[in-house]
């Protein structure tokens, strides 16, 4: 399993060197009808590579009307109820498709 976990992570590496990323505790999540099928979370140590990212509020949004938005939002609920670390990154060049002004998550999973 170890060795797995450690392939998959060179795996993802090279497009996380070029997104943005964090890893920590989501701090906040946001549904609002202001934009309808998001959900936008803040994480402590976020730091963005994307140049469209100047929103200072949230870091990462994703959309919550598909099946992998709706598992993302479940585990960033999960992860902030319960102070779990998560580890998140931008899907590299989407130059914030979702929202003008806050990276596209492409994925989150737990650390432990």
């Amino acid at each position: 399993m170890f060795r797995i976990l450690i392939c998959s992570l060179f795996v993802m590496l090279p497009g996380t060197l070029l997104a943005g990323s964090a890893n920590g505790q989501i701090t906040s999540i946001l549904v609002s009808t202001d934009n309808p099928g998001l959900a936008f979370i803040k994480v402590e140590g976020a730091y963005g590579n994307n140049t469209c990212q100047t929103n200072t509020t949230w870091n990462f949004a994703f959309d919550i009307s598909t099946n992998t938005g709706k598992a993302q939002l479940s585990t960033a609920l999960m992860a902030h109820a319960s102070g779990i670390t998560v580890w998140v990154s931008e899907k590299a060049n989407t130059n914030c498709d979702l929202l003008y002004n806050v990276q596209t998550m492409a994925y989150i999973y737990t650390v432990k």
